[in-house]
């Protein structure tokens, strides 16, 4: 019997045998075998914004790719449909409502990622919003409120639960004519107050190391497949679609005049496996703000293509603790940078400026995740003094070759000059 058309049949979807299988995450310990992903997403978003489309298009594109899909429905939605509605609630009753949400979320989140975990295989969780996406119907001072009465804190909830952010823009915001109130039992916004709420949403997420922004710059279709080339990529598989564009800056501003998160970052490059071709490489991220750490693994892998991909997954302090003692590569530094993320016209900024090795300290590199289609520049804030964009091919001054100790005298010498911050 033949094998080309033989068929392997899994209860997600039909995939022949030659296809080529979601590919896994290199081990944290030495001798253990690959592992497989789980991928855990957020879309949010304002109103109108393709929300729903969006989560039956990523999922079909996964289901289709290998990969066993999860859907976490939104908790706010469930309790509003049951009867929980937050229009009458006293604003001493608001906390506590959000707080209902909140645990739910978390409650949802955690079960369909334990389901994941034993299933063995390679998982996508798209989550129905994330659990910062309450903040945005709180004050501040009701946002303090519920984290101290529950020993929260920011980074652990935004940072610590998820791969990456997709917010998807309100269709008032660009494509005013598609606006509709229809399709949502729940929604009763107008316009101008769906912008106010895809702003603040947008705004509670800042901080997060992959927040994407998905604007209407482009048809509606062009939005849902930018969102899918940007998913693909950050599960492994290869597209051609620009993820983000990058810059050497003259100086590293010491002024951002709105609203931004600032992080202290600490990488460590791994010692390769001897399974891993000489291309492949591993590091641990340790990323910090008000003393709070969050902890993650990349590995990146070249396909028989040539195509790179990078593979994400959330570590604890523990694991992160082991790969660093254990598995650093001597032949490295180790990497730290401040990095500062803001917001500005719909485009998601990270400046990461290097504080070690001291050779390079002060190179300031600006990454703009933006949907730059159709001819359409990035839109810079004025404080920016860019020397210069850099080809996406041009990976001189990434921390993957700064880190060699045997490069980085010579990066420093003939590539780009480290400068002070601008005063």
């Amino acid at each position: 019997m033949s094998m080309g058309n033989f068929k392997l049949r899994s209860q997600d979807r039909v995939m022949t045998a030659n296809a080529s299988r979601p590919p896994l995450l290199s081990p944290l310990q030495t001798g253990q075998k690959d592992v497989a992903p789980i991928y855990k997403f957020v879309l949010t978003g304002g109103p109108c914004a393709g929300k729903t489309t969006s989560l039956d298009r990523l999922s079909t594109f996964f289901r289709d790719r290998g990969f066993r899909v999860y859907v976490v429905p939104e908790a706010s939605t469930l309790l509003q449909t049951g009867g929980a509605f937050f229009l009458d609630l006293k604003q001493t009753d608001i906390v506590n409502f959000q707080w209902q949400i909140l645990s739910l979320q978390m409650a949802l989140e955690d079960s369909f990622t334990s389901l994941a975990k034993d299933s063995g295989r390679p998982c996508v969780i798209l989550c129905d919003r994330g659990v910062m996406d309450g903040s945005a119907y709180m004050t501040l001072d009701q946002w303090e409120e519920l984290k101290l009465a529950h020993e929260l804190d920011t980074v652990t909830l935004r940072d610590t639960r998820y791969i990456a952010i997709f917010h998807l823009v309100t269709a008032a915001d660009g494509a005013e004519k598609f606006y509709s109130l229809e399709n949502n039992g729940v929604r009763i916004e107008s316009m101008e107050q769906a912008k106010a709420v895809d702003a603040r949403t947008c705004r509670a997420w800042i901080g997060h190391p992959k927040l994407y922004v998905f604007d209407n710059s482009t048809t509606f279709e062009g939005k849902m497949q930018r969102l899918v080339n940007t998913a693909a990529g950050l599960c492994g598989i290869p597209t051609t679609a620009r993820a983000s564009r990058k810059y050497l800056l003259a100086s590293a501003p010491t002024d951002i005049s709105f609203h931004h998160e600032d992080f202290e970052v600490e990488k460590v490059y791994l010692k390769p496996e001897a399974t891993e071709t000489s291309k492949d490489y591993s590091f641990v991220r340790c990323r910090s703000q008000y003393g709070i750490p969050a902890y993650g693994m990349t590995t990146v892998r070249y396909l028989d293509t040539g195509d790179a991909v990078h593979l994400k997954r959330i570590l604890s302090a523990r694991e992160y603790s082991y790969a660093v003692r254990h598995r650093r590569d001597p032949t490295r530094h180790v990497i730290k940078q401040q990095r500062m993320c803001f917001l500005h016209k719909n485009q998601s900024f990270q400046i990461h400026v290097y504080k070690e090795p001291a050779e390079v300290a002060g190179l300031a590199l600006l990454h703009v995740q933006a949907s730059c289609e159709n001819g359409r520049d990035v839109v810079m804030p004025s404080f920016l003094n860019i020397e210069k964009e850099m080809p996406s091919s041009d990976e001189t001054v990434s921390a993957y070759n700064v880190s060699r100790k045997d490069l980085v005298d010579t990066i420093k010498r003939t590539a780009y000059r480290p400068v002070a911050p601008s005063q």
